[in-house]
């Protein structure tokens, strides 16, 4: 386990001049480490016309999804079944229910209401593009590059078939509880149409609170450990990416190895040996979306 400590330090030392002069320009959003940025990349306009119709629209362009995605197609609708609010005793978010709806019904149960409890969330709509025939025609965005380099999707996508890149569709008052992110990534969520008040609570002795407005075209980035709770003030569809960088890799590693001291007393629970490495690693893997064995050869492919 020492071993994975030197390498996420030689990692990070290696890149952290570069990443720091990239991302930490008065220009970025997260300059200062504040986590809003006036910010419309060239790289995500065109996905405002696709998905909202046009630059100037204020609704989302239900129409592309019907024509592109098929009406058919089942989506992860997040259910509010009256869970409590805040974390858990291992300080994770409380999960809600999730139903799988037909695409048709989410649009229509998504229009007729003001106000919903139900939120398509955490939705792989880039990878589910991709498995079409016709993808080449469906893609919808490239990264902007001040959020490209990134060692987690870089790698799931390329190695295991998945990825940290979601879309997020909800009506007026559907929210994200208090959380912090997976494996401490870092996030950026960028609205394509819509407005979400986030409310931010500082890791900092100082524990400080305060809430910003996003709104369409602007960029939000969530540094690691911040936890944050998001309520969309009106219809409001954003693309989310979880994020890993030589600047935070050494925070998914101890996000791990604290996911594994909860998988050792489950085992231990269940009369399993705390050895069963291979267990662990599933269990790992199921938990999180990235395991022990994943982390270092993700690592070792960018030395």
């Amino acid at each position: 386990m020492a071993t994975c400590h030197v390498i996420c330090r030689m990692l990070r030392r290696r890149s952290r001049i570069v990443f720091q002069t990239r991302l930490l320009c008065s220009k970025c959003p997260m300059h200062n480490q504040w986590p809003r940025g006036h910010l419309l990349p060239r790289s995500l306009e065109s996905v405002e016309i696709q998905l909202g119709g046009t630059k100037e629209s204020v609704c989302v362009n239900a129409e592309w999804f019907r024509l592109n995605v098929g009406d058919e197609t089942l989506v992860p609708v997040r259910v509010d079944a009256g869970i409590p609010e805040g974390l858990d005793a291992e300080g994770r978010a409380e999960e809600c229910a999730t139903e799988e709806m037909k695409l048709a019904d989410w649009i229509e149960d998504c229009a007729s209401r003001s106000q919903g409890r139900g939120y398509l969330k955490d939705w792989h709509l880039v990878q589910l593009l991709k498995s079409k025939s016709d993808s080449s025609k469906l893609s919808l965005y490239t990264t902007p590059d001040i959020f490209e380099r990134d060692l987690l999707n870089s790698f799931l996508e390329r190695y295991c078939g998945s990825d940290y890149k979601f879309v997020y569709w909800g009506p007026s008052g559907s929210r994200t509880k208090l959380h912090s992110d997976v494996l401490h990534s870092f996030s950026w969520s960028y609205n394509v149409v819509g407005r979400k008040k986030w409310t931010f609570y500082t890791p900092d002795t100082d524990g400080r609170v305060f809430s910003v407005i996003q709104e369409a075209g602007e960029c939000m980035f969530v540094p690691s450990l911040w936890k944050h709770e998001v309520e969309n003030l009106v219809q409001t569809l954003s693309i989310n990416h979880n994020w890993v960088t030589s600047a935070n890799i050494d925070l998914t590693w101890e996000c791990l190895q604290s996911e594994m001291g909860s998988i050792e007393k489950e085992l231990a629970a269940w009369g399993l040996p705390e050895d069963d490495w291979e267990s662990r690693e599933m269990m790992l893997k199921g938990c999180c979306g990235l395991n022990v064995t994943m982390l270092f050869l993700m690592i070792l492919l960018e030395l």
